[in-house]
Formats: structure tokens, sequence, C-alpha cells
């Protein structure tokens, strides 16, 4: 018995995929070279987040068109933007719906208790590591949020 559990988790650690993500920590953009880290989650996937696209809607830009932003300063992309400030929304009432609905509701409809600002127009994006990541064309699912914050995976 101890022979066969052995040898089975010797298969699966040879089955498990075996990523060096080195070279893609830091990608050069247009705005200059950007930082992620490896996600908590996968050893094979990089996550840059808090990337900023726009300049922030504050002051003069406040209620107008956004401004792209521009840098060419580095930019370690370590922790998620703020989320855009929203007014706390009424309970849903419909029939039979449980407790746990209204709670998801809840938290996607501005009671995540996460920090909000202004300067919120930032992406998060989530990256493969393979052995062309540089130059690949990879797949990529945007989410046009009512509120909250972008997310990209690629």
């Amino acid at each position: 018995m101890l022979f066969t559990t052995l040898a089975l988790w010797a298969s699966l650690a040879a089955a498990a995929p075996v990523c060096d993500t080195t070279n893609f920590i830091t990608v050069d953009t247009s705005n200059g070279p950007i930082t992620g880290h490896l996600a908590d989650n996968s050893a094979c996937v990089v996550e840059y987040l808090g990337i900023p696209y726009a300049k922030p809607p504050v002051g003069k830009l406040r209620f107008a068109p956004p401004e792209r932003f521009i840098s060419r300063e580095p930019y370690k992309a370590e922790k998620f933007g703020y989320d855009c400030p929203l007014s706390p929304s009424k309970k849903v009432d419909y029939p039979d719906m449980t407790p746990q609905a209204q709670d998801i509701i809840s938290y996607f409809a501005s009671n995540a208790g996460t920090p909000q600002s202004e300067d919120c127009l930032t992406l998060n994006i989530w990256s493969k590591a393979t052995s062309n990541s540089v130059k690949a064309n990879k797949p990529v699912l945007v989410f046009f949020y009512g509120g909250r914050k972008y997310h990209l995976i690629i």
C-alpha cells in the first residue's frame, strides 16, 4: 500500500507543470516596465494588479472623458486598485431568495468593504507563463464593470 501511494504521488509530482516565470515577472509596456508577482494559487501564473489605464478622474478631469495614462516610470503591480465609489444599493426582494443570494448581490452592489476612491481606473491582468509568453497571441477575457474593477485574463 505504501509503495502504491508513493508511486501515485511521484507520478502526480512528475505531471505537475514546472514553469519558469522569471522572464515574465517584469514586462515592458508602452508605459514603461511593469513588475508583477506569482499568483498565490498557481506557480505558472503571473498577476499584475492595479495598473492605471487612465489618469485619475479627479479635479478638472472629474466628469470629463478619460485621458490616457502616460508614464515611462517602472510600476510595481502588487495590489488591487481602489473600487470606484458606489452608493449602497437597496435589498433585492425576489420570491424564495436565499440569504446567501442576498449576500452575493450586496457584495457586488457596493458592500464588499473594499477601499473606494475616484482614482479607480485600473486593470488587473493574469497571464500564464509559457515559452512564447512575450510574443504570444493569447485569448483575452475583458469584464466591463458596472462600477467595480476591470479584470483581464490573458
